[in-house]
């Protein structure tokens, strides 16, 4: 497997991070396929892992799968996880709210290390800004953590350039991660030069467009009561419509590369010219073997500019819409 840095850090990362928000209590999802996928991932190369603790189930499972790595060869394993989001079980579409008081940030980072069975987290990181605590407070409570051991490297996601500023004035920053895909293209630009200029590693969620990219969504959404997608409002009306037609003109591009449209899309989000590892959520081993495929193949500048004006063709997506 190719490894890269991860930003100034001394990490070295594969090019593509295995994602579990679909392991959340927000997903449907079969159990016994996703647990293997990850193994699968892991046994395949791809031993960059995300989490969060606002995944309800998702760290206890992956300690569950990874047992032996996270006790007898915990160097094998490169965990991110992250804190600062409280999830209401009870709501449909604003289920997560933000919370980054420094106690609830340690109590997070302490509860994670015991539902993975591990020591020491390899990437901790502020889920989501809170307007209601100064970031000093936030930044000198992760510095704290990383002090003390219980982590080995901080950072943040979904801050602005100018939050960014104001945590970097207490603690560096060392690992961002920030929504992009070929539907979420916001970032490029400020936020990726930010991080090149401050040589900060950057983890690019949402990769597949939380599901658009799938290939799999019919001409109008379908979803079950079960899935958030159902209650959310960017997934209806002409907002869907517009997205699935142009993931379609994505597909038949991906043809053409004798890939599928997810291989295509991740592949996209690699070809970054500044690097940006996508974090992909695998559900079934089928999912890392496409992601396997997805790391073989070429994009000229030419092909991914391309790529991106049929994107443009479909409104971007917000995912600072479902944070309270």
């Amino acid at each position: 497997m190719r490894l890269q840095p991860l930003g100034k850090t001394a990490l070295r990362v594969p090019p593509v991070c295995l994602g579990t928000y679909t392991l959340a209590t927000t997903w449907p999802v079969d159990l016994d396929r996703a647990k293997a996928a990850l193994r699968h991932g892991v046994d395949n190369g791809l031993t960059l892992v995300d989490s969060a603790h606002a995944y309800g189930p998702a760290e206890r499972i992956l300690g569950e799968v990874f047992a032996d790595e996270l006790r007898n060869a915990r160097d094998r394993l490169i965990i991110c996880t992250k804190a600062g989001l409280v999830f209401d079980e009870n709501a449909t579409v604003n289920m997560f709210a933000p919370n980054s008081r420094p106690e609830f940030l340690r109590a997070c980072a302490i509860e994670s290390l015991r539902r993975l069975g591990t020591d020491h987290l390899d990437i901790f990181l502020v889920h989501w800004f809170d307007p209601e605590v100064p970031i000093a407070e936030v930044a000198d409570a992760m510095l704290s953590l990383r002090n003390e051991g219980l982590v080995r490297h901080i950072g943040v996601s979904n801050y602005t350039t100018a939050q960014m500023d104001a945590f970097r004035a207490r603690a560096t920053i060392e690992v961002i991660q920030v929504p992009y895909s070929l539907f979420c293209r916001g970032i490029e630009g400020e936020i990726l030069g930010y991080a090149q200029t401050h040589g900060i590693g950057v983890m690019g969620y949402a990769g597949l467009a939380t599901g658009y990219l799938s290939g799999t969504f019919g001409k109008e959404p379908q979803f079950p009561e079960n899935d958030w997608r159902h209650h959310a409002v960017d997934f209806t009306g002409e907002r869907y419509r517009a997205r699935v037609a142009a993931a379609a003109k994505l597909t038949g591009f991906a043809r053409e590369k004798d890939c599928t449209l997810p291989e295509l899309a991740v592949a996209w989000v690699a070809a970054s010219q500044i690097p940006v590892v996508p974090l992909v959520g695998v559900q079934a081993p089928a999912h890392v073997d496409s992601i396997l495929r997805a790391m073989t193949i070429g994009l000229t500048a030419a092909e991914v500019q391309t790529l991106r004006s049929i994107a443009a063709e479909a409104p971007e997506m917000d995912y600072l819409g479902l944070v309270t």
